[in-house]
This record gives C-alpha cells, sequence and structure tokens, in this order.
C-alpha cells in the first residue's frame, strides 16, 4: 500500500536548501489570493472542498483521498485502472489535475510506475522475459528519484520541457528511510537477506503551453525492496554465498506544481495550502490493499468480485482503522516537517454546519465555512466574509479551542 499511496505521505514543496524561497514566500503569502476574489482582497483565500474519485474498479464511485482547492479552480481526472496483470502494482494510476482560471497554474498528480531490476545477469534475462510475456513488471536500472524523473517521467508526460535544474531533496529522503528502519530492523532479526530504502528529488521544468511559457517543479520519492540472493553464475561455479540484489523499485508521489513563468515561487504558500490539506480515505487504502492481497483470486473469477472485497474491507477497516490511520498520520506529519520553512505544519478544524474535521495550513488566523463545501481562510483578524462578500459564513474553531 505504502508503495501505491506513498505520494499522500509525502508533500514535496520545497526542500531546506530554499530558505530564501521560503523567506520571500512567507513575507508574499498574504498576497496569494484566489484568482477572482481575492485579487480585490488579499486579505482571504477562499477554497472549496474537492474529493477525488476512484469511479472504475469497484462497481460504484469511492472517495480516494480528498484536497482544498481554490473555489474557481477547475478538475479533472481520478484514479483510472488499467490493464498491466503483469506487474500487479501498475493497475491503479492517480491522474488528477487541477487548474486556474488562467489556464496555467495549478497543481497535478501522476501515476506511479513499478519496475524490477537485478544486478545478476541471467535473472536480468529472466525479468525480461517475464515482462514480455506478461507474467511481471518491466526491467530498467535501480535508479534513484532524479534519475528517475529525468530518464523516465519527463520524457513520457513532458517531452518538450527543459529541465531546468535537479536536486535530491535531503531532509525529506532522510524522512523517508528513517520510516524503513523499523522494517529494515525486523528484517534483520529474522535473518532475511532484504532491505527497503529510498530517496526523493525534484526537476524543475520550463516549456510552452501554447503561447505561453510555463515553469513547474515535478518531484517524486523511488522507493526500493531489496533482496539478497546467490548469484547464478556464482552457484555454477560452486558459491553459494548470498551475493546478487534483486530489486522492485516505485517512482511515486510524483507532484506537479506549475505557474506562469517567473511565478512559480510566489505561488509557493498557495501549493502548501492545497498539499497539506490532502486525506486519505483509510477505507479506500484497506480495500485496495485487500484488492493486491486477492488479486489472483479476482483474475479467475472477474471483475465482480471487487464489489464484495470492497464490502469486506469496509467491514474490516472498521477493526483496525483507527489504529492505522493514526500511524500514517504521524508519518505524514512528520515528513511535513521535513519539507522546508514555507511549510509551516497544518492546523485541524471543526465545521460547525457539517462537523467535518477539516486540516488547513498554519499561519492563517481565521478560517470559515459557508456549508457548501467551501473554506475560507485569512491573515486578517479584522476580515469577515458576511461583511465583505454579504454571505452566509460561520467562523470555524480549531480543535483544540473547543
Amino acid at each position: 500500500m505504502l508503495l501505491l499511496f506513498g505520494l499522500f505521505a509525502a508533500i514535496l514543496l520545497l526542500d531546506t536548501p530554499m530558505s530564501a524561497l521560503a523567506a520571500r514566500s512567507a513575507a508574499t503569502k498574504p498576497k496569494i489570493a484566489k484568482q477572482v476574489e481575492s485579487q480585490k482582497n488579499p486579505d482571504y483565500q477562499r477554497m472549496k472542498l474537492v474529493r477525488v474519485m476512484d469511479r472504475e474498479g469497484w462497481g460504484e464511485p469511492v472517495e480516494a483521498f480528498r484536497l482544498l482547492l481554490p473555489s474557481d479552480w477547475k478538475t479533472e481526472g481520478g484514479i483510472r485502472w488499467v490493464s498491466d496483470l503483469g506487474c500487479p502494482p501498475n493497475i491503479i494510476h492517480v491522474e488528477f489535475r487541477a487548474t486556474a482560471p488562467d489556464g496555467v497554474t495549478g497543481v497535478e498528480f501522476l501515476p506511479s510506475f513499478t519496475w524490477a531490476s537485478s544486478d545478476d545477469p541471467m535473472m536480468q534475462n529472466i525479468i525480461q522475459q517475464q515482462a514480455q510475456n506478461r507474467l511481471g513488471c518491466s526491467y530498467g536500472p535501480p535508479v534513484g528519484a532524479v534519475d528517475f524523473l529525468h530518464q523516465k517521467l519527463v520524457p513520457q508526460f513532458r517531452p518538450n520541457a527543459r529541465i531546468q535544474s535537479e536536486e535530491i531533496l535531503q531532509a525529506a529522503t532522510k524522512t523517508l528511510q528513517a520510516n524503513f528502519a523499523a522494517i529494515n530492523q525486523q528484517y534483520a532479526a529474522k535473518g532475511l537477506q532484504a532491505m527497503q530504502t529510498g530517496d526523493v528529488g525534484r526537476v524543475r521544468l520550463a516549456y510552452a503551453m501554447g503561447a505561453r511559457e510555463v515553469e513547474e517543479w515535478i518531484s517524486a520519492s523511488v522507493v526500493a525492496n531489496i533482496t539478497v540472493g546467490m548469484s547464478t553464475a556464482g552457484a555454477m561455479q560452486g558459491n553459494l554465498n548470498a551475493t546478487a540484489r534483486s530489486y522492485q523499485l516505485t517512482g511515486q508521489d510524483v507532484y506537479v506544481m506549475r505557474a506562469p513563468k517567473g511565478q512559480l515561487d510566489g505561488q509557493a504558500a498557495l501549493f502548501s495550502l492545497i498539499f497539506d490539506s490532502i486525506r486519505l480515505n483509510p477505507q479506500y487504502l484497506a480495500a485496495v490493499s485487500r484488492f493486491y492481497a486477492n488479486i489472483a483470486r479476482i483474475n479467475a473469477q472477474g471483475a465482480a468480485d471487487r464489489h464484495r472485497i470492497w464490502k469486506e474491507a469496509q467491514a474490516y477497516i472498521d477493526k483496525t482503522r483507527q489504529e492505522a490511520y493514526a500511524y500514517q498520520q504521524q508519518v505524514q506529519d512528520r515528513i511535513h516537517e521535513q519539507f522546508g520553512q514555507t511549510i509551516r505544519g497544518v492546523e485541524t478544524y471543526k465545521d460547525p454546519r457539517s462537523n467535518e474535521r477539516v486540516e488547513l495550513s498554519s499561519g492563517y488566523q481565521q478560517a470559515w465555512s459557508n456549508g457548501k463545501g467551501e473554506y475560507i481562510v485569512s491573515d486578517s483578524v479584522n476580515f469577515d466574509p458576511r461583511v465583505v462578500l454579504k454571505e452566509d459564513w460561520t467562523l470555524m474553531k480549531k480543535e483544540q479551542e473547543r
């Protein structure tokens, strides 16, 4: 499950080397505003709650995750299922885009991609043959996040883009690897020749959208599951030591942040607000996990079995969701702290009209709800949307204030 939806556990906006940009963003944060209304009044940002749905996999629409977006942004896409039975992790794709009225500024989630590798030449041939016969994942070299973006993702999704810079995000990488420490300790305690590792990186691109020049950050993590076994060539010579490494690698957490040329850095606080608000549906996570656990049976019995598995997962998650979700949230919160000084953490509000909990980027003085899935955050304690907008809004309280 981490390999598919780890993307929501890491909000890859800015890393610590960008402290100058962070300072600029903090200074200009009140000026980052909704494209129409907030340009008239920079004291607030009007947001809407968006549910990203999986409409293909379960016989009925299911919410995969939710997030806050500026109210006048358009959205498209969601969760797609593709035919890749040879490599099950590549079946479910996250393909979602949100775009501002200017047609350029926006965010995007791109699909993860899993492949296999080995440093044993004979195993390399086996992997390639299995992939050709649709019995395994495709073969590729064991690379990190920057090379994954540079060699695989950018050529596929941005073939005409110019890479302006690329870097490993050190703080995010450290946090990611720390989360694997407990797993690797368990492997070692059981005498297993296996480990998990990974890193996080990003590239900055420039390209043309029609007649307009745009810039964007694309960030991703690569997670490697490594097992060590005998080299086939060595075994043929009587060497039975475990020296050959086999890899399953996944490029995930693929986020895009885009703006017109010269405006990308100034949108950092807005992107922070959006990505900080992402919340997974734990029932969906459980259902997908159970889908992969039962994929052989699904292949045999057909798609009708998916609906039953979804219902089973709902019952199952009722027993475990609190613990699992709490752990997932703890990991997410720890990682949030690593991604630069522009990420100021999140605060939890309760919508008095819907009783829903809403996560908003900290640093805003107030948050308001209109009961229609829209929220306003403001830096000014004197701002009152009931007066300024002449609409029905209710002030939300932070959970610790209740």
